[in-house]
């Protein structure tokens, strides 16, 4: 049976063919025809429109892409199995039908063009067959003779293989003894014997992936079984969800109006008692008032005697009313308060605390699958993906996918898992391990690109300094920012003279300073024996980086203070260390976050650009994470139990933005500074870690700025503080970590937060 998926192009579905669709094979060993690979090329780069690979061109797709020569062949040979009267002369203009075949030239001839075949002295012992007889002829009868297209080389066959690296290339004769001399240096093999090895490697590893091919199945079938499964699942606990909370509305709105029930009551009680006074008041001064008029009346109209009269009838009556007890109620005694009994928080807290969707492991065999075989090991998502050995860091892709940076010199197949690459003799063996189930969303990758480093760039003057060389006085805020950055400076100055680095025989000494005399006595009983200082509730605990966790392409201080993103003289840490990270592109504080309270610590960092980052490449990370999780990938901002504040350039403009994320969703960006070659940027983070209002705040200090607070947080288990450090070829950054009494004073203006 035809295989029309094999003879058509996986863009515009038709079949290939001699004139405009020549079938080329990509990266992905997709095959798409010519005429299509002219309207799908972006740049130098193609996306496969099945799979979405990408694949890296440098010049015409159609001439650097190689033809898929087993397609060419087959179609040719369908063809005639086909019709053979719609076979079409080669060359002659008329598209008259082909009767005849030329195995030399492979072309199918009309009769004239036969008889002109046969009658031109280069062509005229050529095998020429009819066309009705290759009906019945094997595949082989269809196989192009391959000849050199070197000038000079015409008609000359592949003989030989120059097996050299950089050349792996059929040579023909004149090749060998010319271009690809053996005393130049190259190896020059006999074509079939190489044809044979490489055949049995390919058909080795061929046989090592259909291993695969029975759990792979199997794990399929019960993973579209749990797909089939979950619709029903989610309806079920859809309606136990909504029947709970139904429940719980019920109880809320009878008591509201319980409550206002309540103060209806007390209103129509308050009203009557003050209805009742207003009455009275109103008696009282209508008795006031007429005694008045009439003791006014009988001053102005009555005789000496007339009035000693009426003396004794007035006065009783006035000394009688000034007797009346008159109580005027004061504002508060008849205003009604609601106590909510029960802080925003505190009910946040209790609603997040009803019920809990728990996913636990579903019964598809948990096999991690290598070279064919079945090893137990827990099973990760992810899509397998290819990556150049490439001099940078792996950029997220303009999709806004998270973040990725793979291995140098690796084949990365999911996230977590590196490939290693081995070179066996004169073959390549992949080892690759796969994990099910499903396939996540394609990270591609970006253009490899080879990136040389300047020379130091000179210091940048900070507004200040300018300031006092123009003689203009500095402002209120640059006043605030010189103090930050004169702290900075010296902090940074100390770390650096004591700047070292490990080696086996000088281990790493953690640096801790007992609570500075000064401390406030209002630290909280759980922190009393916790090295640093306090200031009121807010505890500076003293920690440094944990030097052992360090990836290897890093570099920190021996004092645990300073990390860089380059490495400036021996490694850090020992290669064996088995603290130390392998994914993660950086280090961990040695300090958590869990017992309750308000930690705040602050990390300067300075960043200068060498070459603009493209796409979403990213420059540093601060973070906070479970320390179980935290080396599972090069960043943490993918996972549930961490946030992650970095800076990365920003597709939409091009430039810089902090970026803070958790659980692979953005949250918000801020914007930082332009992407331009030269730009050096310094400033200073604080951090503000609250466990009991689970909040983690980032600051900028010297612009006195919050630029965001994480809430929700689960600190159930520990969280430690993270840092990371990428793109060493076209940023440098160093990070100074400041903690415990190098914290000279609390930022005021995150009071409150």
């Amino acid at each position: 049976m035809e295989n029309t998926a094999f003879t058509n192009c996986i863009q515009c579905h038709n079949e290939f063919d001699e004139s405009r669709r020549h079938p080329h094979v990509l990266s992905c060993l997709h095959t798409c025809c010519s005429s299509c690979l002219e309207r799908i090329v972006s740049g130098k780069q193609i996306f496969c429109p099945d799979c979405h690979s990408q694949t890296e061109i440098s010049s015409d797709p159609c001439k650097e892409l190689p033809l898929d020569t087993a397609c060419r062949n087959y179609l040719d040979f369908v063809r005639i199995q086909r019709k053979p009267t719609d076979i079409q002369c080669t060359d002659c203009p008329d598209q008259s039908s082909a009767s005849s075949f030329c195995k030399e030239c492979f072309t199918f001839m009309c009769p004239e063009c036969t008889t002109a075949h046969k009658r031109t002295a280069i062509t005229r012992k050529h095998l020429v067959v009819p066309v009705s007889e290759l009906k019945e002829s094997g595949l082989n009868e269809f196989h192009r003779k391959d000849t050199c297209n070197k000038p000079g080389h015409e008609e000359q066959v592949f003989t030989f293989y120059c097996d050299r690296r950089g050349c792996d290339i059929p040579i023909c004769t004149l090749c060998a003894v010319c271009d690809h001399n053996q005393t130049n240096g190259h190896l020059i093999r006999n074509l079939s014997d190489v044809y044979e090895d490489s055949k049995t490697v390919v058909q080795s590893v061929i046989r090592e992936i259909n291993a695969r091919g029975t759990p792979m199945s199997e794990a399929v079938d019960q993973l579209e079984k749990v797909v089939d499964e979950l619709a029903a699942t989610e309806t079920d606990i859809s309606q136990e969800i909504d029947t709970i909370f139904d429940k719980y509305q019920k109880i809320l709105n009878e008591r509201r109006y319980q409550l206002q029930m309540e103060v209806q009551n007390h209103c129509q009680v308050k009203k009557r008692d003050l209805q009742e006074k207003v009455k009275t008041l109103k008696s009282y001064t209508t008795d006031v008032k007429t005694a008045t008029d009439f003791t006014n009346r009988v001053l102005l109209y009555t005789t000496a005697t007339e009035f000693l009269n009426l003396k004794n009838v007035i006065l009783r009556r006035i000394l009688e009313l000034k007797n009346v007890n008159v109580s005027i109620p004061a504002k508060d005694d008849v205003a009604l308060r609601f106590l909510r009994g029960v802080s925003d928080d505190s009910f946040v807290q209790l609603i997040n605390g009803i019920g809990n969707v728990s996913s636990r492991e579903s019964p598809i065999p948990q096999s991690t699958l290598h070279n064919g075989h079945s090893d137990t090991g827990p099973m990760k998502s992810g899509r397998s993906e290819y990556t150049s050995p490439i001099n940078q860091e792996l950029s997220r892709s303009p999709a806004r996918t998270p973040p990725s940076e793979a291995p140098r010199n690796t084949i990365s197949v999911t996230p977590t898992t590196p490939q290693s690459v081995k070179r066996v003799g004169d073959s390549i063996a992949v080892s690759r391990q796969m994990s099910i189930p499903a396939a996540a969303t394609p990270i591609r990758e970006p253009v490899q690109r080879q990136t040389s480093l300047p020379a130091p760039l000179e210091e940048k003057k900070t507004m200040s300094t300018v300031a006092m060389m123009n003689g203009m006085p500095k402002t209120p805020a640059e006043e605030k920012t010189s103090f930050f950055s004169k702290a900075k400076q010296k902090t940074a100055q100390a770390n650096r003279e004591s700047f070292q680095q490990l080696s086996p025989d000088r281990p790493f000494q953690p640096v801790t300073s007992p609570i500075s005399p000064k401390t406030p006595t209002t630290m909280p009983p759980e922190l009393k024996n916790l090295p640093g200082v306090v200031y009121g509730d807010i505890v500076c605990p003293d920690f440094t980086f944990d030097v052992l966790t360090i990836h290897n392409e890093r570099e920190v201080s021996l004092d645990g203070k300073i990390l860089r993103n380059r490495k400036t003289g021996k490694p850090s840490s020992s290669g064996t260390a088995e603290k130390q990270f392998q994914n993660y592109k950086g280090i961990v504080g040695n300090f958590p976050f869990k017992e309750l309270g308000k930690y705040y610590y602050e990390v300067d960092v300075s960043f200068t650009i060498y070459q603009p980052l493209e796409q979403t490449w990213l420059v540093y990370e601060l973070g906070i994470c479970r320390k179980d999780i935290i080396d599972t990938h090069h960043t943490v901002e993918r996972h549930e139990h961490a946030r992650s504040c970095y800076v990365a350039r920003y597709p939409e403009d091009g430039k810089l933005a902090h970026e803070f994320w958790h659980n692979r969703d953005l949250l918000t960006y801020v914007p930082l500074s332009d992407n331009t070659a030269g730009i050096t940027v310094d400033l200073t983070y604080g951090l503000l870690v609250d466990t009991r209002r689970r909040k983690w705040t980032i600051a900028d200090v010297g612009k006195q700025k919050k630029l965001h607070t994480f809430t929700g947080i689960d600190f159930t288990e520990a969280l430690y503080p993270v840092f990371g450090t990428y793109n060493p070829d076209l940023v440098s950054v160093e990070m100074t970590l400041r903690t415990g009494s190098e914290i000279s004073a609390f930022p005021p203006f995150l009071k409150g937060f």
